[in-house]
């Protein structure tokens, strides 16, 4: 691997150069005092020396966003942002150097380890070996309430801890299935991906959040008129993209309760519910009309025939085809 340089003297000490140490303080000074305001991901991203080459819109439930770069600079300088992100370093080993907080540190990450950035905090980032890395944002408020909801805590005195090339399965398979997903021709849907944005984050303060003892109880539940009114939403909008943030206004609740409460009531995630509903009418159409299967998967609010066919399948234990000529 190539030895660090620094990037103020040209010299190889790392730890020890007085010319960085001092050079770069000031860098972490100047970020903080030329930033009263925290950035936006979108701001920070526009400075990158490349646009993403994989991108996602901001989730309906957690608002995040998901996007993937290459070959931009080796030597990033993050401002503080109002998000906190999650790097999955692709591309295979490198080095890291991180600057910033008061700390300097360098670390070997492994092939698709993660690293968590919280909110607020600004770095200088310098790397060596393949520039191939994801950034997956997410707000404060969006972790509080998960905080609040699936593990009944106060999230004000809750802190986030912050490794560099953390490895850990469970996570680098979620954030793996997300981008795999993202950058799929034609993907499930807002609402697969706002399910795994939820137990991405969820793993997430399971694993590097610092949480106090004081429990928080919030009470979960749908009005029995908001309840129909919801499922009657879902029917009659069974053809278009159904997101979690549209159910939550019919339900009158904040997206983040109507999640919890829609499953406590029905015993299924929006999500599966809505991809039961999809299914439902599927086998009606196919038992009942001559419709081609684009046409179906159309009207049941599928991308495709093929994404259709696999979720049928999956779901029913038979190909649509089969299906229709059984009935």
């Amino acid at each position: 691997m190539t030895p660090w340089v620094c990037a103020n003297c040209l010299c190889n000490e790392s730890k020890n150069c007085g010319v960085s140490s001092r050079a770069e303080g000031l860098q972490d000074v100047a970020l903080k005092n030329s930033s009263p305001d925290r950035q936006s991901p979108n701001a920070w991203g526009e400075t990158f020396d490349a646009p993403p080459v994989v991108t996602s819109r901001g989730s309906a439930l957690t608002k995040t966003a998901l996007h993937r770069w290459t070959g931009t600079g080796a030597v990033m300088i993050q401002p503080p942002l109002d998000h906190h992100y999650l790097v999955l370093h692709l591309g295979g080993e490198k080095r890291v150097l991180r600057r910033g907080e008061g700390a300097s540190y360098t670390s070997d990450v492994p092939d698709r380890s993660i690293t968590l950035v919280p909110a607020g905090s600004a770095y200088r980032w310098r790397t060596e070996g393949p520039i191939d890395f994801a950034h997956f944002y997410f707000s404060p408020a969006v972790l509080d309430q998960i905080i609040i909801e699936d593990f009944d805590r106060e999230p004000r005195a809750a802190t986030l801890a912050s490794p560099i090339g953390d490895i850990d399965p469970l996570l680098q398979a979620l954030y793996g299935a997300m981008l795999d997903e993202v950058a799929a021709p034609a993907h499930a849907g807002s609402l697969y991906l706002d399910a795994m944005s939820r137990a991405l984050l969820v793993r997430v303060v399971h694993l590097h959040g610092e949480l106090t003892l004081r429990r928080c109880a919030v009470p979960y539940a749908i009005a029995p008129h908001k309840m129909r009114a919801t499922l009657d939403y879902i029917a009659a909008g069974l053809a278009d993209d159904i997101d979690i943030a549209a159910l939550a206004r019919v339900a009158g609740l904040s997206v983040f309760h109507f999640s919890r409460a829609f499953k406590r009531e029905n015993g299924r995630s929006p999500y599966a519910f809505v991809l039961d509903e999809r299914i439902k009418r599927a086998k009606f159409l196919l038992a009942t009309t001559r419709l081609p299967l684009a046409d179906i998967a159309r009207q049941c609010g599928f991308n495709s025939a093929s994404q259709f066919a696999t979720s049928f399948r999956r779901h029913a234990g038979i190909a649509p085809s089969c299906y229709r000529r059984s009935c």
